[in-house]
């Protein structure tokens, strides 16, 4: 997985908390360092600041591959079409990790879907 926000002091916690929880995690504080680990590492979650600089340079990445996305925001948006989630900032690392599991979950479940995966 992915955490992509320019903030450090928000985007360590939440590598730290999911790394504890048993999950691997890459970082990147910007769209150009978020563009080459999607491209490198393929992950199959990207969390990602709503005003990450440079994001349009990632964005269609992570669309084109299907990866789903679970946007961070300081201020209520309307869902994004593409966004698999919404977390509104700041919010407890519990909630994040709680929507971490229900996107992983439905990724689960698409793939048992899909003829010869298991």
């Amino acid at each position: 997985m992915l955490v992509a926000d320019a903030d450090h002091g928000a985007r360590r916690p939440c590598v730290r908390y999911l790394i504890r929880r048993g999950f691997l995690v890459d970082e990147a504080n910007g769209g150009v360092e978020a563009a080459s680990a999607i491209m490198m590492m393929r992950p199959r979650i990207v969390l990602v600041d709503a005003a990450l600089p440079a994001a349009r340079s990632f964005l269609p990445s992570i669309r084109e591959a299907g990866i789903p996305m679970i946007v961070m925001t300081t201020d209520f948006m309307e869902p994004a079409t593409h966004a698999a989630g919404l977390l509104i900032k700041p919010f407890p690392l519990e909630t994040m990790l709680t929507e971490v599991r229900r996107v992983l979950h439905l990724l689960d479940r698409a793939d048992d879907d899909v003829p010869g995966r298991a």
